[in-house]
């Protein structure tokens, strides 16, 4: 009788100590819940903010299609990382700004000047902003940048205005289509998000061009006979 009564004092001991325990750690699950909910509620609030705008759309008047044009163009726009800081310790030098990214934009419509298509595609292959607070938007991995959230949803969103109209301006093509993907793996929900606001910008903008942001991992469109599967990385395939 006494053994068993020293068991049963041990067993009671030990669960009053698991329920202390778990108390413990349900607090402090809970007020991490509580901080990552409060985080992910300043994050939207921001990205909502920035893109909010009180000066109205107007549509820009369509090209005038061109008879004979038979070509077409695909451009893949992948990883812009706007908001990216390079460190100065690198070994190479290789700085990265908002000045830079126009830049390279603005290269590519020097490129195509002068040509003729009948279809421009441009895909969207995300990462498109470098991330949230500082990290990517999964959280734990802190990365150097030189744009707050608002400041790299509004260049993103700036810096591809400025490009489509370039290009509609440009005159090369009688139809434009352009897909996205959900997100990269750096700029998630805020490059879903982001994304979204712009393509309802320019399809206010450009009524006669199509514009597609997928909700799935892959997304896919046919073209010219082809059926064309996207989705962030390097995973780009044409299945005829």
């Amino acid at each position: 009788e006494l053994v068993e009564l020293t068991f049963q004092n041990k067993e009671s001991g030990y669960l009053k100590k698991v329920e202390q325990d778990r108390s413990k750690m349900t607090e402090a699950k809970l007020k991490d819940v509580i901080k990552d909910f409060s985080d992910y509620k300043k994050s939207m609030e921001s990205i909502i903010q920035a893109t909010i705008t009180n000066t109205p759309i107007k549509p820009i008047t369509p090209n005038t299609p061109v008879e004979g044009r038979t070509q077409d163009l695909i451009l893949h726009l992948s990883d812009l990382h706007i908001g990216a800081k390079v460190s100065d310790d690198c070994f190479y030098e290789n700085p990265y700004s908002i000045e830079i990214v126009r830049e390279r934009m603005q290269k590519l419509l020097n490129e195509l000047q002068g040509k003729q298509y009948d279809t421009i595609v441009i895909n969207l292959l995300g990462d498109m902003l470098d991330g949230m607070n500082g990290e990517t938007t999964r959280g734990g991995n802190p990365l150097p940048q030189n744009l707050d959230n608002y400041e790299q949803v509004n260049s993103y969103i700036s810096i591809m205005t400025d490009f489509m109209t370039g290009l509609h301006n440009l005159k090369i093509c009688n139809h434009i289509k352009v897909y996205s993907v959900k997100c990269g793996n750096h700029d998630g929900v805020v490059g879903y998000t982001a994304t979204m606001a712009l393509f309802a910008k320019l399809q206010l903008m450009f009524p006669n061009y199509e514009f597609k942001l997928f909700n799935d991992f892959f997304g896919y469109y046919e073209f010219k006979g082809h059926k064309w599967i996207i989705c962030h990385g390097r995973h780009l395939i044409n299945f005829n």
